[in-house]
Formats: structure tokens, sequence, C-alpha cells
């Protein structure tokens, strides 16, 4: 699965919020998100992709998905986990994952500091519904381990370069369910690799794998 790039730059989130939404759901078709009935998002999310950060109102939040071929409402048996609340000057990331006839969500409040010179900071976070608990290799090395579903592990500072990243089961050795190569990881910047997808299914909008998506810093005040 390809490196996927916010599409929103530097937005500031003074008196407002920033919120991404990525579509983690295995199996769904492109979607868009509604905040309080307003449509957010310009272009579509597809599986397992990024909307990038957008500025949002503050406070509290209704939060819908809706397919964006058909404008269907996606179904939750939950619909309290569709209010959001988020506080002013803060960024936030939203993953869309659960099934297709019964979503659920993974709010992480994205606290979102510079790393050292000459390096970049990466954490990691399951939202693949099937994969169990995760390992995850950087470059060959452990950096991640027993990262259950909807489990976030947290920043870690890496020199600055290019990755080949790897996940396999916990406890299950010799088996990669993923590798996702040529990651470049630039100096200064911030990143979330993420498992998505179904293990049993080899289809485009489904299947398991990882992906990575740049955290950009608000813009200096």
């Amino acid at each position: 699965l390809p490196f996927v790039s916010c599409n929103t730059s530097g937005v500031s989130p003074t008196y407002h919020s920033r919120l991404q939404v990525v579509n983690a759901l295995a199996g769904s078709t492109p979607i868009n998100f509604r905040l309080n009935s307003t449509q957010k998002n310009t272009t579509a999310i597809t599986f397992p992709g990024s909307s990038g950060y957008i500025s949002v109102s503050p406070d509290s939040n209704y939060i819908q998905f809706i397919t964006a071929a058909s404008a269907t409402i996606l179904n939750t048996n939950d619909l309290n986990i569709n209010r959001l609340k988020f506080a002013a000057d803060s960024s936030y990331s939203v993953f869309l994952t659960g099934s297709t006839s019964n979503y659920s969500i993974l709010k992480l409040n994205d606290v979102l500091t510079n790393p050292a010179n000459s390096r970049a900071k990466i954490r990691f976070v399951n939202v693949a519904t099937d994969a169990g608990v995760l390992d995850i290799t950087i470059n060959g090395t452990s950096i991640y381990s027993k990262i259950a579903y909807k489990g976030v592990a947290p920043f870690v500072e890496v020199p600055v370069g290019t990755y080949e990243f790897k996940a396999t089961k916990t406890g299950v050795t010799g088996t990669t369910l993923a590798t996702l190569s040529n990651v470049v990881l630039a100096d200064g910047k911030v990143y979330t690799l993420y498992a998505a997808g179904l293990t049993t299914s080899t289809a485009t909008n489904a299947a398991f794998g990882l992906s990575v998506v740049a955290n950009l810093l608000p813009a200096v005040k």
C-alpha cells in the first residue's frame, strides 16, 4: 500500500481544531464525512487513505460518514461514538474501522512536537479488524511489539532516511503479514504508520496492509 500524504498543509489551529479522517474501513467504497450535517472534505477518502488535516470548529461535533457515490450514511450500532468533542488549538485523527455494516472509530489527540535535528518521529496504530496483536519491524529491527486492535504505540524518533516496515502476528514466527518499503522519513517531520484491512481479503479496498500518513505540524501562530 502506498505512502498516504496529507493534502492540507500547516492549517493553523488557532481558535479552531484540526481533524484528519483515515478510512481504515475494510470493504468500503470512497467516503466523505460530515460534521454537524456539513461535509468537510473536498476529495472522497478511498481505503486506506486520509483526508489530511482540515480546520474544524472546536467543542461538540456530530460526525457522519457517507458513501461518495450514493450519499448513503454508513451504519453504526453505537450512535454515541459519533459525538466528538474537540479542544480549540488542538489536532486530532479519527480512524474509521470496524465493518461496513457496523463501523467504529478510534479518535486520537495528536500531540505534535518537533523531533530533534536530522530526525523524524513515527508512531503505530493498529486498526486492522482481524489481524490480532501485531509486531512491527523497521529495517529488520523491532520497533513496536504486542499492539492490539485499536492499540496505539507512542511516537519514537528515528534518523532521517528510507525505511522498510514489516508487520507480523505477535508470537507467530516466520510469517510476514505485510511489508511497506521505500518509506522516506524526512527531517523534522512527524508520521503515523498504521495497519488496516482484512488478512483474509485480497480486494483492493479491503486487503490487509501498512500505510504511512504525514502528521503535518500546525502552522506557526
